[in-house]
């Protein structure tokens, strides 16, 4: 088996492949512009060997170009090519910008591969592998490959939500125990391993500041502070949009209370979450009030006392659970109602499940109640749940 890259140079950074066996030609992936389109369809031909079929994910633009043989795609795919789909809308927009220099033709059948299915092409397999894009992925286990939209160890990438932050480390540790030798982009020259130790890296630090920037613009000065030689800013521009699309909701209610009162109660919060980010019990012996009567209502279950909550949330659930997590707190609001006040808050939680290194990402809201003591405040009670689920004939 030969792999063959094309470097387009094109204003996109486009990158696409020809993966040549002894039964013939696969392409894998096209480009955007007619051009390079045209010159890599006459650099296919060179190579005087059928073309068997077209594994086409993100960048199918010009399929109709190269010699006839089957598309393969994903549903999800295919459908990011029709008329609403993602695809066709990113095409259109280069052709606002570019004008008829973009290739436009898009396929609008294909044979439908599935997530996990090995599909058998010239003599060579290729294992389908799932996004959380439109898009897909391809393994090719015979020169131990494997093909994503986007990496690139010194690019920002479009990174949409938490949730896809997450999704993108967990495909590095996928391919650093998988341990390929190359990993082909579309945007980017083939790279190997240190590209994927480079990239989680850069993961891991661009989601710790999405929740520790207060908005995009914060947000963009810090990732670029992190990261002062990456290239694609525009890129970066984009992922600051969809992290950031306004701002923060602002509680429905102002504090009362008198302003210590309020600022103290705020302090507890402060310490209540670093005692979880660190699992430090001291910490939180200062803030909990330490007897029987003490309760905490969470998702996995209901704490009586302060011995159970000290035992099975922050032992069992979060340490035991996690071997990293941090409770970033925001929007709280606090009502002070003479020696009892309550406040609610909105939380964000990145972790790292203790088991198998798996990254998760929660969000909620949460209620706290106090009393007031001679040594302070003391949290008397916690109730907190996941985010509202709002379909029909959910979450009740």
């Amino acid at each position: 088996i030969r792999l063959h890259a094309y470097k387009t140079n094109d204003v996109l950074s486009d990158e696409c492949y020809v993966v040549e066996g002894k039964g013939g030609l696969v392409l894998l992936e096209s480009a955007a512009f007619k051009e390079n389109v045209q010159e890599f369809d006459r650099y296919i031909k060179s190579l005087k060997k059928p073309l068997k079929g077209k594994l086409l994910s993100y960048h199918s633009n010009g399929y109709n170009t190269y010699a006839d043989a089957p598309v393969y795609a994903t549903e999800k795919a295919l459908a990011s090519w029709g008329e609403n789909g993602g695809v066709t809308a990113l095409t259109n927009n280069f052709v606002k910008t570019f004008g008829d220099t973009v290739d436009t033709n898009l396929p609008a059948k294909a044979t439908i591969v599935r997530d996990g299915e090995v599909v058998s092409i010239a003599g060579i397999d290729f294992r389908i592998l799932p996004t959380p894009d439109e898009d897909y992925s391809v393994e090719i286990p015979a020169i131990n490959v494997v093909y994503r939209h986007m990496l690139g160890s010194k690019v920002h990438n479009i990174l949409p939500s938490v949730d896809y932050i997450d999704a993108e480390i967990a495909d590095m540790k996928n391919y650093q125990q998988a341990g390929y030798s190359l990993i082909l982009t579309s945007h980017n020259v083939p790279e190997g391993q240190e590209a994927v130790r480079e990239k989680l890296d850069y993961l891991h630090k661009v989601k710790e500041l999405a929740f520790t920037s207060p908005d995009k613009d914060s947000f963009i000065e810090n990732v670029k502070a992190a990261f002062p030689d990456y290239a694609g800013e525009n890129y970066l521009e984009m992922s600051a949009g969809a992290l950031f699309p306004e701002a923060k909701t602002l509680p429905a209610m102002q504090d009362s209370g008198s302003e210590a009162d309020i600022k103290a109660i705020k302090d507890v919060i402060s310490t209540y979450a670093d005692s979880i980010t660190n699992y430090d019990l001291a910490a939180a012996a200062t803030i909990w009030q330490m007897d029987d009567r003490t309760t905490f209502i969470h998702p996995r279950g209901n704490e009586y006392g302060w011995n159970a909550i000290k035992d099975n949330f922050y032992g069992v659930t979060m340490h035991d659970t996690f071997s990293q997590r941090h409770l970033y707190i925001h929007d709280i609001n606090v009502q002070v109602y003479g020696d009892t006040a309550v406040s609610v808050f909105y939380w964000d939680f990145p972790a790292v499940f203790r088991s198998d290194g798996v990254d998760i990402t929660t969000h909620g809201r949460e209620t706290q109640v106090y009393r007031r003591t001679g040594e302070g405040w003391k949290i008397v009670h916690v109730h907190y749940s996941n985010m509202p689920v709002t379909g029909a004939k959910a979450g009740f």
